[in-house]
Order: C-alpha cells, then structure tokens, then sequence
C-alpha cells in the first residue's frame, strides 16, 4: 500500500499567557466596574410565577364592574373572566377546529379575594365560528383549575387538560352526549406536585408535560425537583382515548437545564410524531422530537448558553457564573410539526448577560425583546456559544415598528412629556416575556405557516398618575399575526388584529393548529395594562378588572404587510458589562472582553453583523488615554443608529485606555483543537482580567495518507494580542497536496498581524 507522506513541524509551539503579560505591567489598569449603557429599570429579573393557588396576591382594591367606552371591538365576545392571568410565559393551545366546530377554552375566575371558582371556561360555535354559545358562566370541572389545554380524540372525546392546587395534572374530559367528568391524573400516578400542564392528541393518543415550581429566592422557597431537574418536567401518555396512562421522564433534561421555569415549554403532535421545545429563562432552547408517540426521544440544542446546567438563582447559584451577552429565548414558546414532519419553532428574544461582579442573575433584557425568533430542524444545531453562528433567525417582521413618527420603536424618555414638558418613564409589564411573545402557530392543508403574538405599540400609551401629576406612562399591547408561504423561507406582515381597539390591552393572543382559509385565534382584552395578578414594581394594575376574551375569524388572505409604514431606524443595545481592564496593541481598536453589542430593525431583522464600531482615542502611539467607543450600524434604507459609549468605573470616573506597542509573532494554533482539562477550546478568556489559557501542540507530526484517498485540511487560527481584542490577524495556507501523486508535501500557515510580524507554520 502506497502513502503519501505529510510531515509538519509546528514552530513556536507553546503559547501561554502573550495577551496577558502587558496587562500585568501596568500599574494604570486596575479592574474597574463598567457603567452599563443598559437602563437600569430593564436590568430586571423576571416575575415570579404564580400557579393560581397562593393564599395572598397583593395590590386587589377593588372591582370594576363598568368598562371603559375605550374597549375592544374586534372579534366576537364569548366570555369574560375577572381572573386575569392566563400564563407566566408562553400560552396554552386552547382553540380548535373539527369540521364547521370551533371551540376555545380560557381560564375563568369570579372571587377577586381567592377566586375559589377558578377553572376551565368552554364555549363552541357551529356554524365556523360566526355565531356563540351564551357566555359561560361557571367552570366545567369540579375542582379549581387553572391553565386549559383544549384537544380531541377521533373517538370523539373533548378534553381539557389543566393543572390543580395540590393534586398535580387534572384530565377533564366530555364523550358525546355526556357530562364533563374529572381525572386527577397527577394524584393517581403519584405526581402531586405538578403545574403548568401543556397537552397535545393525535387519533386517540394524548401527550402532555407539566412542570413544577422552581424558585429557590422566593419567600418562602418553592423548589420541586423532577428527573434531578428543579422544575422538571413529567411527561403523561396514553394511547387508548385517555382511559389509561403511563407516567414517564423527558430524556436529557437534566443534561440540557438545572432549572425549567413555568410555562417555558410547549408541545405539539403530528402522526407519530411528538415535537416538546424547552427555552427557558437564561437557559438553553432544546427540542426533544419522538417519532413514536413519545416512547423514544432524540433532542436537537436549538440555542447554546454558557453554563447551561449552572443555576440561575443567587440562592444556589456561583458568584462567579458568567453569561457573556447572547441572544436566547425568555421561554415563550410554540412547536408545530409540518405536514412533512418537519418541526418549526417560534420565541420571543430576549439578551441575557452576567458578570462575574454581579450578584444576583443572570439578568435579562426586557426591553430589548423586541421581536420574535424562527428556527426550523432543516436550519441544523447551534454548533457553539457564539452569536456569530447561531442558526436561529429574528423575524424582522415581527420587530417592534416606529408608530410616532421619530424613526425609533423604543421607549426613549423623550417619546412622552407630562403636563409641564418634562420626559416621563416609559413602563413596561413583562408578562414573563419580552415585548413581542405569547406566540401561538397553525399550518394549512398547503404547509404554509401562520403565527399570531402580542408585542407593545409604540407612542400608545395608559397615563398614570399620582396626585393628579402624569408620572408614567405604561405602553400598550397589540395582537398581531404573520404568515408563510414556502415553508418559513420568508414571512409576509404583520397584520394588526386589534388595531381598532382603541386603549385596550389585548395580550394572550392564541390560535387553532388547524387553518382552514381562516386564522381561528382568541385573545384576551381589558382597559388596563398588565396584570392585576402579576402587580409588581408597579408596573402591573391594582384594579379588578373584568377581562373579555374574544374571538377572531381572520381571512388568511387578509395578512399582508402593513399598508402604510413609517421608517424605523435600527435599535441596537450595546454596553460593558463586567469588571475588566482595558489595553490593546497598537493600531488597534480595543474591544473589551465584557464588550457587547446586538442590533435589530424592522423589517430588516437582525443587523448585529453590520455593526461598525470606531473610536475617538489616539490608538498609534503607546500610552495611556481617554476616550470613546462609537458603534455604529445602518439599514436597508439608509437609517443610521449611533451610540456612543465611554468606559467608567464604580465612582463614575472614566477609565484609562492603555495602548501599547506589540513585538510579539502571532502563535499559530493547528486544528482540530487540542483539549485542555478534557475540555474542547472554544473561548480564549477565562477570567474577568483577559488571562488567555492555550495548551502545546506538538511539534512536528507526520500524517499519512492513502494515494488517491480524501484529504482534509482541518486548517489553522492565529492568536495574539490584536486576534484576542477583536483586531483582525490575516491566516493564510499554502496547501499544494495532491492525492493523486505520491510524495511528500509542505503544508505552510502564515499569520500576519497589523503590526506585520509574521511567523510561518510549515514543513517539509
């Protein structure tokens, strides 16, 4: 057997610490604390989940009997609810078509004080949802309930699945012609301590998961660990109609998540197939897929985070856990399985970040949550925790649109002056999502796709007062929907299903799988921002309320893009958000290692690649100076965004930037990646100060080769100081094998840095 014979002699073989050691000569970069160009009334931690069931709910003073002349008058009315939290996250499926049949579901309360009654509200149209039953008055099960998933058999059974105060997931179901009856099947399996059920069914097979309660930092503390996962979730199934049910785990959980959060999942059926998304707060986003009916699972990581297993909470958590800024999902979620058996996914977008210093989070970025993300199987796994590779796509569509006529979607304190001129804080009520979510999806008998989701409106706002003084102003909500016709490729809208609704807040939008030339959708409707059961920092509405649920029968050939269009200039969120210090070689412009910088646009979505950062300082000479950071980015139509940031310490006073002279070669790294602690290199920081760990590549190794087999160069990376500050170091090959023709070849990797020290990396 003939061989070609490769041999290279890797030069300059070790690299230890180059980056570091200018660092450790100077006196002037001690670590500091960078001031966060992110508002601070955005730095929040999410609300805490509610099950229905707490003995106190703070803030109920009184109820509101009359409405408003301001209310909504889209849609149908079939029913109202004085309860007003339908989800801490994503929302249920609780529409469904059979036939000429539409039937919905919501969850209803009448007690302001405990809502003992609290259940399942079901009304049915027969005619294709022109004309309603009477609205419901009580709740079908026996016990109080919360949280309907709506589902029938092709046996004919309609269920709702929901969970209970004590007695984990409760099955209510009605047979023709029959009365609801109630299965605590949580009590009967020996799952009590289950929340937040979701359920879907195919022929007479149903799957559901419901999860529990995970918070650690609450008083008093609620942690329930299922499968070694606090808020772990069980996984139900029966394949005979609901008359008998297995109890079973979600494989990998405990590899993907420490903790799932409530309603941070969903769950859809297709044939055979099962599609669960799990994306929970600071956490990853994780499909897990069954094609048979839930017995088997395969999961596809849709979204890498760092410290994936890592708690999230202080009271369990690592001081010293970093999330650097990346783009993940706050766990609003929807699944839906094609025709084909492709699985689709939606979420809401949300920017998480913690620094070493920081002791509470991670913490999130609601304010910056300003669109929804698209992902489908045929988009492949994230390969790394970078932003660079990521897979899943924003819906430019879906970005939060100018409405005021200044170009900007955000909620800058100028938007809004109170009576004397003066700029009022802008509020907005989380719903433990960002600003677009409670996303819902369906499919035609065609495979095109349709999504309905809330997102807030910008310039409409609730005026709050207080002793008869504007104080704030709390920004409104929206239901809005999009479509697809070839598979997710492009998206046409948003159409703006409530936009006649005057000063309404319509929130909790969620469709039937199936569209039949119409988009089934109901969603929930009062005068009031937020919630009266999430009132928290104030941002919520102390007032009892009566919220009406409505239906829509929307045209599917009515969802085209918004006829008139302000231009709506690019929102980027960028700032330091650690403790580090600053210096890079000259002709450099340094980028900080807790630098960060995201930008999206309407229509144009994500434009975090065309950020172009510049600065103000002298960059050529070494030394100390002041200076600025100017990040830059433009539309497709020209709208320029510009931020302009300055580095500070924890006093408030600027931070030196150290410039210094680099008469270092760049080390040459050969691929693959050697593993330091059993661990694949991936990132070059491992600490707060820039400290770089790499490891010894050997220096020489021959690789042979079968004549005429296929040879893969797995190639280089160049490393120094300029590649570890985000200055660009040029790699070039000079590869002439050939596999056809026998002998020995020279491999050759040349680096070259601004600084035009190039080492070479070659053999004979």
């Amino acid at each position: 057997m003939q061989k070609i014979l490769l041999s290279l002699l890797l030069l300059g073989a070790t690299l230890s610490a180059v980056a570091q050691a200018p660092l450790q000569q100077r006196t002037s970069m001690q670590p500091n604390k960078a001031q966060n160009s992110i508002p601070q009334k955005y730095r929040a931690v999410r609300p805490t989940p509610l099950t229905g069931f707490e003995e106190n709910t703070t803030g109920r003073i009184d109820f509101a009997t009359t409405q408003s002349s301001q209310r909504a008058t889209v849609g149908v009315l079939i029913g109202t609810s004085a309860y007003d939290l339908q989800s801490n996250s994503g929302v249920c499926r609780r529409v469904l078509v059979d036939g000429s049949n539409v039937h919905a579901m919501f969850t209803k309360g009448e007690v302001p004080t405990a809502y003992t009654n609290r259940g399942t509200a079901y009304n049915m149209s027969s005619d294709g949802g022109e004309t309603w039953g009477a609205e419901p008055t009580a709740r079908i099960e026996t016990i109080r309930t919360g949280w309907p998933n709506i589902g029938l058999t092709r046996s004919g059974r309609l269920f709702s699945m929901t969970h209970t105060g004590a007695t984990g997931l409760n099955f209510c179901y009605k047979d023709a012609g029959s009365e609801w009856i109630d299965r605590t099947l949580g009590d009967e399996y020996g799952d009590n301590e289950g929340v937040w059920a979701r359920a879907a069914n195919v022929g007479d097979t149903i799957i559901a998961v419901i999860g529990r309660q995970c918070a650690p930092d609450s008083t008093p503390a609620t942690v329930s660990i299922y499968n070694e996962v606090c808020g772990g979730l069980a996984l139900f199934r029966s394949f005979d109609n609901g008359e008998t049910w297995a109890l079973d785990t979600i494989p990998f959980l405990g590899q993907h998540f420490a903790q799932v959060q409530a309603d941070d999942y969903f769950i859809d059926a297709h044939g055979s197939t099962v599609a669960l998304v799990v994306s929970t707060y600071a956490g990853q986003t994780v499909l897990y897929k069954s094609t048979d009916a839930g017995l088997t699972w395969n999961h596809f990581i849709i979204k890498r985070t760092e410290n994936p297993t890592a708690s999230i909470f202080a009271a369990n958590g690592s001081a010293d856990q970093v999330w650097k800024p990346i783009m993940g999902s706050n766990g609003s979620n929807s699944a839906l399985i094609d025709n084909n058996g492709l699985v689709h996914v939606w979420s809401d977008r949300t920017i998480y970040y913690k620094a070493p210093s920081d002791t509470e989070g991670p913490y999130f970025t609601p304010g910056f949550g300003n669109a929804l993300t698209y992902w489908n199987e045929s988009m492949g796994e994230d390969p790394s925790t970078s932003n660079d590779d990521d897979p899943v796509r924003v819906l430019g569509q879906t970005a939060l649109m100018d409405m005021s006529g200044d170009c900007r979607a955000d909620f800058a304190n100028y938007d809004v002056l109170d009576t004397e001129g003066a700029p009022t804080a802008i509020q907005t009520n989380s719903y433990g999502a960002g600003n677009v979510g409670q996303v819902s999806s369906g499919i035609d008998s065609q495979g095109n796709l349709y999504v309905t989701y809330c997102a807030v409106v910008d310039g409409d706002y609730e005026q709050i007062t207080t002793g008869g003084e504007l104080t704030a102003n709390r920004i409104y909500r929206d239901v809005f929907v999009i479509k697809s016709l070839n598979g997710g490729q492009s998206w046409i809208g948003p159409y703006n299903v409530t936009a006649d609704n005057g000063k309404s807040e319509d929130v909790y939008p969620t469709m039937a799988r199936e569209v039949n030339g119409f988009v089934h959708l109901v969603y929930q409707a009062d005068n009031l921002t937020g919630t009266n059961l999430q009132n928290t920092n104030s941002q919520g509405h102390a007032t009892v309320t009566v919220n009406e649920f409505r239906y829509v029968k929307l045209p599917v050939d009515d969802i085209i893009a918004p006829t008139v269009v302000n231009n709506t200039c690019p929102d980027q969120i960028n700032g330091f958000y650690g403790t580090f210090s600053v210096a890079a070689p000259a002709n450099c412009i340094p980028t900080p290692a807790y630098f960060t910088a995201f930008a999206i646009d309407h229509p144009d979505g994500d434009l975090t690649p065309d950020i172009v950062t510049t600065s103000d300082f002298d960059n050529t000479t070494p030394g100390d100076d002041l200076g600025k950071w100017v990040i830059n980015v433009t539309d497709a139509a020209g709208n320029l965004d510009s931020d302009t940031l300055t580095l500070v310490d924890g006093s408030g006073n600027e931070v030196l930037i150290s410039i210094y002279a680099d008469d270092v070669a760049p080390n040459i790294i050969r691929k693959p990646y050697e593993l330091v602690n059993g661990t694949t290199l991936i990132d070059w920081f491992t600490d707060a100060t820039g400290t770089v760990e790499l490891y010894e590549t050997p220096e020489s190794e021959q690789i042979d080769i079968v004549l005429n087999e296929t040879y893969v160069d797995f190639g280089a990376e160049a490393v120094d100081d300029y590649s570890v500050f985000g200055c660009p170091v040029e790699l070039t090959t000079d590869n002439p094998v050939n596999t056809a023709v026998q002998g020995q070849y020279t491999v050759t990797y040349t680096a070259t840095d601004p600084q035009a020290i190039l080492p070479k990396l070659s053999a004979p």
